[in-house]
């Protein structure tokens, strides 16, 4: 979707395809179903990643400065007697060479601090149990059954301090079925770490400044203090702008706040200012539990005859106070015109919400909390004091995602001696700059727009003659020259559709929405992968010219990065023609038509 991006210049709106996460196991393969399994592996590495990242950075904390007396915590010197700074400065070179005997020395010392049963305890309680992972793993076992390795050692002397650092890289194989079933494997991503072992200073010293700065990250109030204000959903793009020196001004001038806080001994210690914040786009916590169901329909080449579907159609044909009351009922907590399940996951949510009229059903701190609940992201912040804090009126009841974000590049000086100190991991809280409710409703209004101009419904002379409320697209230029019924990628082709609706397109903005169509019935996720047209323009989304007895239609989405699976993303659909199935690809009438 990058050619969007310059046609539509100053807008940051990117449209992206979300992949669904299924939990049963598939009987039949084909692009579909590879994106399914592709998601799905995808969230399995995430999670077993973090699960490895999380323990193996609690194993080498107490160990990150050294001296003979030992580390932090009352940890002992790591690497024996013999094996002290001048043994370390006179081995560098045999260190680095991992079948060394000089190297394996180190290297048994490093296992000695690793605690690999905490690893696999947590495999076994947050990856085998989970029903959505069984698709994917081999013969129901840990995803790292070899284990971990170490993948490189390194030993560096700085010349001013005298002090030597070992550089540490372990690794570890991942393994899972693919599509096919067949068993993959590659690696993780390697975890760096380091142990600095100090010539003349005091290990006691430097982690005293190191403990201090973690308290002052993980006190209760700083803990839940981070905060990125933003009505936009697409929260990868989101965690960068959380990044950005700029967008993330605030994030960075409270880390920088939380700094001054800290002991300084009278001035010796000083830390930088410039410091990086790292989110993690790949485990993100979206504050929606429910995709939303229509209460519209379609009937006999018209709208069904219940009020919302009648009120819908005033809406379509112009009428602004029919648009009006659409939008409110659609947006409003405990709607019957689109519905949610909520309460399936927060099981007193309409209790919460006539309690404090403040936040919407659909995507609020409550829902986060359920997401959260049973998940490597929260095991990941053991050490925090992080809490959603949802206990009395003065709490916020309207955050809609969580990030997890580390802060790097963090260093201190110490009696004219520079010191990194360890990567160390934040949580942030979107919040919208007014309300989940106004943002529930602004985002139903640009979704209506957004679907009544793309399907044609704002064309005066197409509406004067289109009694079966047929959608129509404007066709774009590329499709133009192509012959009929010829496959289009349907990711190419919905880019292209977008590109030919400019007009349209500009109302997914605000939100920075995705969107995409969906096949119903489907066992599957319901994507499609080809799209084509006939010579009536009549327009097809389809997997395979066999698909017989079916329909699609067009959703908006809300969030449209971070973990995604269509059954809880928050969406606005004029909903599937059931009305005009498709029951032969390029022959059947279509209720999807293209504008010359």
């Amino acid at each position: 979707m990058k050619k969007l991006l310059t046609i539509l210049a100053a807008s940051t709106m990117v449209i992206s395809a979300p992949l669904s996460v299924v939990a049963c196991k598939k009987t039949k393969t084909d692009i579909d179903n590879e994106f399914d399994y592709q998601a799905l592996q995808q969230e399995l590495r995430n999670s077993v990643q973090q699960i490895f990242d999380s323990n193996l950075k609690s194993d080498f904390d107490d160990y990150f400065f050294v001296d003979k007396k030992g580390g932090a915590n009352g940890v002992e010197y790591p690497f024996g007697e013999k094996n002290d700074i001048e043994w370390f400065r006179s081995n560098q070179e045999e260190i680095s060479k991992l079948n060394s005997p000089e190297s394996k020395e180190v290297q048994e010392s490093i296992n000695k601090i690793i605690n690999w049963n905490k690893v696999e305890d947590e495999i076994n309680s947050l990856i085998l149990t989970n029903i959505n992972y069984k698709p994917i793993l081999v013969s129901g076992k840990s995803p790292l059954k070899d284990g971990y390795y170490i993948q490189s050692l390194e030993v560096e002397e700085d010349l001013e301090n005298k002090d030597i650092k070992v550089i540490i890289s372990i690794g570890a194989n991942f393994y899972y079925l693919n599509e096919r079933q067949e068993t993959q494997n590659d690696t993780l991503n390697n975890f760096k770490t380091s142990i600095t072992i100090l010539k003349e200073l005091s290990a006691d010293d430097l982690n005293k400044v190191k403990k201090d700065y973690q308290n002052a990250l993980n006190t209760k109030e700083n803990a839940n203090s981070f905060v990125y204000k933003s009505d936009k959903g697409n929260l990868e793009n989101n965690a960068q702008s959380i990044n950005d020196k700029e967008e993330g001004k605030e994030i960075y001038s409270q880390i920088e706040l939380i700094l001054d806080t800290i002991d300084t001994n009278n001035g010796k210690i000083k830390f930088n200012n410039d410091f990086l914040i790292n989110t993690n786009r790949d485990d993100i916590i979206k504050g929606s539990v429910s995709q939303t169901s229509s209460n519209w329909y379609w009937e006999n080449g018209n709208f069904g005859n219940n009020e919302p579907s009648q009120t819908l159609k005033l809406a379509l044909d112009g009428d602004a106070k029919a648009e009006d009351k659409f939008i409110k009922e659609c947006s409003k907590n405990g709607s019957t015109w689109l519905r949610n399940s909520v309460k399936m996951h927060v099981k007193n949510i309409e209790e919460l919400s006539a309690q404090y009229n403040d936040f919407a059903e659909v995507f609020n701190s409550f829902n986060l909390n359920s997401n959260l609940e049973n998940t490597t992201f929260k095991k990941s912040l053991k050490n925090s004091n992080f809490k959603l804090e949802l206990e009395d009126e003065s709490d916020e009841r309207n955050y809609i995602a969580l990030f997890r974000a580390n802060i790097e590049g963090i260093y201190f000086e110490y009696s004219g001696k520079k010191y990194e100190l360890p990567t160390e991991q934040i949580v942030i809280k979107q919040l919208p700059f007014t309300n989940t409710i106004e943002l529930y409703k602004k985002f139903i209004q640009n979704s209506f727009n957004f679907q009544k101009q793309m399907l044609g419904f704002n064309d005066d002379l197409i509406q004067e003659n289109n009694p079966n409320y047929f959608f129509y697209l404007n066709k774009p230029n590329a499709w133009k020259t192509i012959e009929p019924t010829t496959p289009i990628s349907a990711t190419e082709g919905l880019e292209q559709l977008l590109e030919a609706n400019p007009e349209a397109t500009k109302y997914l903005v605000e939100s920075d929405s995705s969107i995409d169509v969906f096949k119903y019935p489907s066992w599957d996720n319901g994507k499609s992968r080809w799209i084509s047209f006939n010579e009536n323009n009549d327009l097809y989304f389809y997997n395979s010219l066999l698909d017989t007895n079916y329909f699609f239609y067009l959703n908006t989405l809300f969030f449209s990065s971070g973990k995604m699976d269509k059954n809880d993303t928050l969406n606005f659909s004029l909903t599937f023609r059931t009305d005009f199935r498709i029951l032969k690809v390029n022959e059947s009438v279509s209720a999807w038509k293209l504008k010359d």
